[in-house]
């Protein structure tokens, strides 16, 4: 499988995908693009001492592949939050005042999604239908791959000192495939 990289950039409040599609000869079936799209991340207003903010949002991947006859595929997909090298300094910002907040692929808040690519790991499986020559079909997944963001703001330290309002980020989401 060959390894292709798709960089998509995840607003906290709205998420928006995709990279285009890539040539190449015929074969018998594989992925050849992918890209994600989905939901918000909203905290809403923040107030500093009204205790910590939660939110959940996802974003759901899906491919094309190409083939010229029906092809059951398999992967791995690597994902990351490539905003900052942590979650410790993943900053929103609201003008001038500025809070930290994380990001999480678990309800828990125990699993911090990476800031390097390659350290989360989500296999799927699909299939490509039968097509004639390079063309491009959807890949139909068996479960399609859906990542899911659990974000928190904790009501602490700096995030004490910032003023009221909302406040508003980007996140990069780096898939590999």
């Amino acid at each position: 499988m060959l390894d292709r990289s798709l960089n998509t950039f995840f607003s906290v409040l709205l998420a928006v995908a995709g990279l285009g599609l890539l040539g190449g000869e015929a074969h018998a079936g594989e992925v050849s693009s992918c890209s994600v799209g989905g939901g918000t991340l909203a905290f809403g207003n923040y107030q500093p001492s009204n205790g910590n903010r939660t939110t959940v949002g996802s974003v759901q991947m899906s491919c094309t592949c190409r083939g010229i006859s029906t092809t059951t595929v398999s992967g791995s997909t690597f994902v990351a939050l490539s905003d900052s090298p942590s979650n410790a300094s993943r900053l929103l910002q609201n003008l001038g005042s500025t809070l930290t907040y994380g990001v999480y692929s678990d309800a828990n808040y125990s699993n911090a999604y990476p800031s390097v690519a390659g350290s989360a790991v989500f296999s799927f499986t699909g299939n490509c239908p039968f097509g004639l020559g390079n063309s491009q079909k959807p890949l139909s997944f068996t479960t399609p791959p859906t990542f899911m963001l659990y974000g928190r703001i904790l009501d602490v330290g700096t995030n004490l000192n910032a003023s009221a309002g909302l406040y508003t980020g980007t996140l990069t989401l780096t898939i590999s495939y």
